[in-house]
């Protein structure tokens, strides 16, 4: 009789082991919705989109979901994971819909900014900015205001508007106009020596009067720094540098002495006639 109970109770329970299909009733409608959730959102930058990545890993999560329903075989356990798994990418889903940003810090900077704007004069005296420089400053802070008074603006604009104003911010510091020569006080040993006054000299009074000039300056100053600091470490860059200035040095020392530079170009016109008449007579 013992023998008959004990067998009668592992029956019932290996019965009780026994896999089953699973009811698939919550997860067909954790699909449904999460397909309607998914649909509903829009892949860009702007507040209630989503990143392309999101809406993939989401897409992903539904196919997987939806695999386990439509296995016929899938059991009660397979159906509560698949449940439990979806619920989880539903939530990361939307935590990665963008929400509006805080704009403190860009904010800041744009005041920053237009202080900066505000304490240099449209010039060619040292201190002073170019035009071109002065207008392009200005319109970054407007484009930047623009996007600080967007109420929609998400937290990755801010973030690019941010990183764009300070781009402009360095490229109008750079533009501000200091009195140095640095290839040429590097070469020469001093910016008081008289090559690289006269140097400045030339960069004052026609590189800086026109728009061409301007922008010439504006680029020398980015990227000779860091030039005429290798040459200035160098006893043979520093020579070959000054011979590499010399012709310059002679053709602005002759634009600041127009009587000389009109004589000696009488002269060499002198000369050059005065060989092809040679020539002619010999062929004569």
């Amino acid at each position: 009789d013992a023998a008959v109970t004990a067998l009668g109770l592992a029956t019932t329970a290996f019965n009780s082991a026994v896999l089953v299909v699973g009811n698939k009733t919550v997860l067909t409608q954790a699909i449904t919705d999460a397909i309607t959730l998914r649909d509903s959102k829009t892949v860009g930058i702007a507040l209630g989109n989503v990143s392309s990545a999101a809406k993939d890993a989401y897409t992903t999560a539904i196919t997987t979901a939806t695999a386990v329903k439509n296995n016929a075989s899938a059991t009660q356990a397979d159906v509560d994971a698949a449940v439990s798994a979806l619920s989880t990418a539903t939530t990361a889903f939307n935590n990665e819909v963008l929400g509006a940003g805080d704009n403190t810090a860009f904010a800041t900077a744009i005041t920053n900014a237009s202080a900066l704007l505000g304490s240099k004069t449209v010039g060619t005296a040292v201190g002073n900015v170019p035009q071109t420089a002065y207008d392009a400053y200005n319109t970054a802070i407007n484009n930047a205001t623009a996007v600080r008074d967007n109420t929609s603006a998400t937290q990755a604009q801010f973030d690019t508007a941010l990183t764009v104003l300070s781009d402009a911010t360095l490229a109008f510091n750079v533009s501000v106009l200091i009195d140095e020569c640095f290839i040429a006080t590097a070469a020469f040993g001093s910016k008081n020596q008289t090559d690289v006054v006269l140097l400045r000299q030339f960069r004052d009074q026609f590189l800086l009067t026109n728009p061409v000039g301007q922008a010439f300056v504006e680029t020398y100053y980015h990227y000779s720094p860091p030039i005429a600091q290798t040459i200035a470490g160098s006893v043979v860059l520093k020579f070959l540098t000054r011979v590499v200035l010399l012709p310059f040095v002679v053709i602005v020392y002759l634009l600041f002495q127009p009587v000389l530079l009109v004589g000696i170009l009488a002269g060499l016109t002198f000369m050059i006639l005065q060989r092809r008449r040679n020539r002619v007579l010999q062929v004569k």
